[in-house]
């Protein structure tokens, strides 16, 4: 019986050995190896994210710069249009009866209805005067022009009166279009319906 147990421990100490060095000395290299790796993965990854969200920083950077830069570009190009036009956009003419008229303007060939003496009345409602204004009668059909007389100035914040010449076209208060120079030199046209536009 003794011979049989020192047999059976020399055979576990045989059998159990490989394992107990298999479990100290492989395993835990094994193990470090694997998590040596996984810790080189998520850095990896971290490091590929950070610069992903900083290329996408840029990007969105660089798009705010250039809208901002657009916005400017077109309010500058808004403003100084609208400088141009700042003048020319406070002139208006319209048909009217009147019985003010100068003498001087006023003859025979005249157009009179019952309401009085027709006119086409252009008023300069800016801070300097307008130049070489063609006052034009057209037809109310919107065909075309039947007559065009010419003002030489209508000073600032001033209002002149045309009488309406006399024609086949008896309708009364028919359309008014104008051509005139404002101060800086500019061709404007403000036709029958009243839209503004810049003749080059």
């Amino acid at each position: 019986m003794g011979q049989l147990s020192d047999r059976f421990e020399v055979v576990c100490a045989v059998y159990f050995d490989p394992v107990s060095d298999f479990w100290s000395i492989s395993v835990p290299s094994w193990l470090t190896g694997i998590g040596t790796l996984a810790l080189a993965a998520v850095a990896g990854w971290s490091i590929r994210r950070d610069r992903i969200e900083k290329v996408a920083l840029r990007n969105q950077a660089s798009a705010e710069r250039e809208r901002a830069d657009q916005i400017e570009a077109r309010t500058a190009r808004e403003a100084k249009e609208n400088g141009r036009r700042a003048q020319a956009s406070a002139v208006v003419a319209w048909s009217d009866y009147s019985d003010t008229t100068s003498d001087k303007l006023v003859d025979d060939g005249a157009f009179r209805m019952d309401g009085g003496l027709e006119v086409a009345v252009v008023q300069n409602g800016s801070a300097e005067p307008i130049f070489t204004v063609d006052v034009s009668w057209c037809y109310p059909n919107g065909t075309g022009v039947f007559e065009t007389r010419q003002i030489p100035i209508v000073p600032p914040q001033g209002r002149k009166e045309y009488p309406r010449p006399e024609s086949l076209v008896q309708q009364p208060l028919l359309p008014i279009e104008i051509v005139f120079r404002d101060a800086r030199g500019i061709v404007w046209k403000r036709d029958r319906l009243g839209n503004l536009t810049e003749l080059v």
